[in-house]
């Protein structure tokens, strides 16, 4: 069952602790500013049961380059915001959820990484 609620900018308030078997965000957190991409995360593994999976999209700067700054730069599309890699990993792992697959997929000038965190028990 799928169940919408209304975003609040900063919470998954309406959204039971340990109730969701995936969450889901993607285009949210390529331009959300740094601190609250990390208040959103927090909300997602506050959410998600234990051994469940939370996927999302975000530009992490592993997968930058000086060719991919210009590229963006070129496109004039200066929204997006860019994440530290270990940090965001790290965040996950901290909190008991693993990073079982990374893949990048076409946004904007050109893509962004997708992450797929599953809940260890």
């Amino acid at each position: 069952m799928v169940i919408k609620h209304d975003a609040d900018g900063y919470t998954l308030r309406h959204t039971p602790d340990s109730s969701c078997d995936l969450v889901v965000a993607f285009g949210v957190f390529v331009y959300l500013d740094f601190l609250n991409c990390f208040e959103y995360f927090k909300e997602m593994v506050r959410v998600c049961k234990k051994d469940k999976f939370i996927v999302f999209d975000c530009f992490l700067d592993d997968s930058w380059g000086e060719a991919t700054i210009q590229k963006w730069i070129d496109s004039g599309w200066t929204y997006l915001v860019v994440l530290p890699s270990r940090l965001v990993i790290n965040f996950f792992e901290n909190r008991n959820f693993k990073l079982v697959h990374r893949f990048r997929k076409r946004h904007g000038s050109d893509f962004s990484d997708y992450l797929v965190f599953k809940g260890v028990a």
